[in-house]
C-alpha cells in the first residue's frame, strides 16, 4: 500500500510498532483471537507474526 505524502508526513516514528500491537489486540470480546499473534523459539525474543487462524465458533446446516 502506498501512502501520499500527506499520511507519511503524519505517521508518527511508531507506526510499524503501533499497528503491529493493534492487529495483535484481541477482537470482538475474545481473550485470545486477534488478526496477528506474535511467534518466538526463545522466551522473550519475539521472531515475527503469524495469521492467527480462523476459527468456527457456530455451524452452520
Amino acid at each position: 500500500m502506498d501512502l501520499t505524502g500527506t499520511q507519511r508526513a503524519g505517521a508518527t516514528p511508531t507506526w510499524y510498532e503501533d499497528a503491529l500491537a493493534w492487529a495483535c489486540r484481541p477482537v470482538h470480546h475474545t481473550t485470545d483471537i486477534s488478526p496477528l499473534r506474535a511467534h518466538a523459539q526463545a522466551v522473550g525474543h519475539t521472531d515475527g507474526y503469524r495469521p492467527h487462524p480462523p476459527h468456527r465458533t457456530r455451524r452452520h446446516p
